[in-house]
């Protein structure tokens, strides 16, 4: 018997390594999977700064950004200590962008870094720039 899951957020590799996380659909598990997958990537390097690629081009509307929003906020009041963490996050909407920039330095999470690309050549640059 097979038991079918429903992923909403995946976890992938570049050739080159750098993890990549990519929502698939605009919901709150996406948003759980997504803390676990960094969890995860963090676990695998402990104390290591991580970079990663988040990718929001494949679901037309983003996860509920009051819920990303409290469900970060609760990640980093239980991870005060994480290391350094670069997110390139890409999104072909650049009003969007704008809209999460905001929400994201409310959060003052000085030890996140988070830049928003419509191009991921342009992402990879930026993540690549400090190697």
């Amino acid at each position: 018997m097979t038991t079918a899951v429903d992923v909403h957020c995946t976890l992938t590799f570049r050739p080159d390594g750098l993890p990549v996380i990519t929502y698939q659909k605009p919901t709150r598990q996406s948003v759980d999977e997504w803390l676990a997958h960094v969890d995860t990537l963090l676990a695998a390097k402990p104390g290591q700064p991580l970079d990663y690629l988040l990718d929001h081009r494949r679901i037309d509307a983003l996860p509920p950004l009051t819920y990303a929003v409290g469900a970060l906020r609760e990640w980093l009041r239980r991870n005060p200590q994480h290391p350094p963490i670069r997110i390139a996050s890409l999104h072909p909407s650049g009003m969007l962008l704008s809209m999460i920039d905001s929400m994201v330095s409310l959060l003052r999470a000085n030890r996140v870094q988070v830049r928003f690309f419509r191009d991921e050549a342009d992402a990879l640059k930026w993540l690549q720039s400090d190697k």
